[in-house]
Formats: C-alpha cells, sequence, structure tokens
C-alpha cells in the first residue's frame, strides 16, 4: 500500500519484482533512501526524464513524465526536459550535467 500510496499506482516494476519479498524490499528501501535527498522531487523528475530520453526507454520516460507533472512541473516542462532544457539556468544546467554523463556524444 506505501508504494501505491506513493505514486499514485503501482508501477510495473514492482508488480515485476513483488513475488520475491526480498526483492521488493530492496527496490522499495532505494527509491525511499534516494526521496530523502536534497533534490526535489520536480527536478529529480527532470532530471529522470533526460536519462530515460538518452536512454531510449519509453517506460521510465512515460511513468517519470507522470511523476514529474504529480510533482508540479507543467507539461511543457517535461517535454523540454527531454532534450535537457529548462528556461531556469539552473534547472537547465542540471539537466545538461545529468543528459552528458549519461550520453557518448556531446549536446
Amino acid at each position: 500500500m506505501q508504494i501505491q500510496d506513493a505514486f499514485g499506482a503501482t508501477p510495473n516494476m514492482f508488480k515485476a519484482v513483488a513475488t520475491s519479498t526480498a526483492a521488493l524490499k530492496s527496490m522499495w528501501g532505494a527509491f525511499g533512501a534516494l526521496g530523502g535527498g536534497v533534490i526535489k522531487a520536480k527536478l529529480g523528475e527532470q532530471i529522470a526524464v533526460a536519462i530515460a530520453d538518452r536512454n531510449a526507454c519509453d517506460y521510465c520516460l512515460a511513468a517519470h513524465t507522470v511523476l514529474g507533472r504529480n510533482a508540479g512541473a507543467s507539461a511543457e516542462e517535461m517535454s523540454a526536459a527531454q532534450t535537457a532544457q529548462s528556461t531556469d539556468p539552473k534547472t537547465a544546467a542540471a539537466l545538461r550535467c545529468a543528459a552528458l554523463s549519461t550520453s557518448r556524444t556531446s549536446l
């Protein structure tokens, strides 16, 4: 129930590991640890979208776009994040850094 409460639904990746209590606890623990960081949820989801786009992971892109919208980002902000762009200079710098760290070529 904690997972569903946190995301508004149970993401498929949690359903996939739910057959193993240990794996589910481990994954949920990792999400909890990362959620306690200093990066706000909106920026974290924008970064996740930029990385998902670089990794060509449609599932991740869709999931993090929804989570970003739930964290207060507009549709335009999430769309721009796919290409590591933002009208906010600090957000743009963070997105660019994340994208470059996962890319083999420069932006």
